[in-house]
């Protein structure tokens, strides 16, 4: 799967090209296709790997005031490319193997990027509660068990991920109360039609460690309604903190930062110089 040959289009279009560990270059097998091939929609879940590629899947597609098709695709754009003819960007289509399951012909979803870029992670809320990972290298899904606590949540929610852990964080995602944390590393979840449930984070509250036990979740910051959604949300690598920006109700600050290190929520205000 990983030979070249195998996809021609990549003799002319080296894509993804990212070292992963100290020994490994991963070289993602896709499929370059004309911008034609897909359409245009809303409310896709999407991320970027190392900021050289944009990914997007699903979405859905406006007919009418009363009717939206919802979508599976699934495409990447180039952003390393130099130039662009704006009538045919850089877009590839991502070749998947088994199909994606029909869970995932969503919109208002989200996707986070693993730390190390070789898999991405479909996050589905709103009465769905499934999370799915694309892994780039094999072209394969892996779906894991359905969460209770995501299911319960609405939809709209965004998931970003603490690239110094690769641990996921959705606010909001842990029964429309609490933030939900999911630690990916013990271990990877099982197949896509069996094996083991994943092993994600414990409670943040010092007891037990990330990455055993239950689901880890953390309250939302105070004044936050239950159940708010459409939020912007963000992992800042050089603050090494989470940004949560608005969010359907809530009360009080707009802008909150949620410090890793501390497992704590501060609002962020601008603060009056001694100048005025």
């Amino acid at each position: 799967m990983g030979d070249l040959n195998y996809y021609p289009s990549l003799q002319k279009h080296i894509l993804f090209r990212r070292t992963f560990s100290l020994f490994s270059t991963l070289i993602l097998p896709l499929s370059f296709v004309s911008a034609a091939a897909f359409v245009s929609v809303y409310n896709a879940a999407y991320t970027t790997i190392n900021e050289n590629y944009l990914i997007i899947q699903g979405g859905g597609i406006f007919m009418n005031a009363s009717l939206t098709i919802k979508t599976s695709q699934f495409i990447a754009l180039n952003l390393t490319v130099a130039t662009w003819d704006v009538t045919n960007p850089p877009w590839i289509i991502l070749n998947v193997n088994p199909p994606l399951p029909p869970l995932f012909t969503t919109s208002g979803h989200s996707m986070t990027a693993s730390k190390n870029g070789s898999y991405v992670t479909i996050w589905t809320s709103g009465g769905l509660g499934n999370v799915v990972e694309y892994k780039f290298l094999y072209e394969t899904w892996t779906l894991w068990p359905e969460l209770a606590e995501l299911k319960a949540s609405d939809n709209g929610l965004k998931a970003a991920t603490d690239l110094e852990t690769g641990i996921f964080y959705l606010p909001s995602g842990y029964n429309k109360t609490d933030m939900y944390v999911f630690d990916p590393n013990n271990p990877t979840p099982g197949p896509i039609a069996a094996g083991p449930a994943p092993r994600v984070g414990s409670t943040l509250d010092g007891n037990s460690p990330l990455g055993v036990g239950h689901p880890g979740h953390v309250p939302m910051p105070n004044g936050y309604d239950v159940g708010v959604s459409g939020y912007t949300w963000v992992y800042s690598a050089y603050r090494k903190s989470f940004i949560l920006f608005g969010g359907t109700g809530g009360v009080g600050p707009y802008l909150h930062e949620y410090r890793i290190a501390e497992k704590a929520w501060f609002p962020l205000v601008r603060l009056k110089s001694e100048r005025g």
